[in-house]
């Protein structure tokens, strides 16, 4: 809670703790995203309750420095990166 508050007064480790969180929830609402685009038939409703997700995740002060901070570092794909913005944009229109 205190990482989504304020990123900055997170000592080192906490911020690699938070980093690695962060990393593994867009990781999964991705996949999310991804796998109900295979489906035959996709399921009504997920990909808003995964946007809403990944958003509430990232629509922190501590959410959106460390999402700053690691578009600077390159850890992700770029693909992930893009389609990261492009609905962080898309919902907070």
């Amino acid at each position: 809670m205190r990482a989504h508050e304020d990123y900055e007064t997170l000592t080192p480790a906490e911020k690699m703790s938070f980093g690695h969180y962060m990393e593994q929830g867009i990781h999964i609402y991705t996949n999310f995203f991804k796998h109900n685009e295979a489906l035959p038939t996709k399921i009504d409703g997920v990909d808003e309750a995964i946007a809403n997700s990944l958003r509430e995740m990232l629509d922190t002060p501590g959410g959106r420095a460390w999402w700053a901070e690691n578009q600077m570092r390159g850890r992700l794909r770029e693909e992930t990166y893009q389609s990261v913005n492009g609905l962080i944009e898309t919902v907070s229109k």
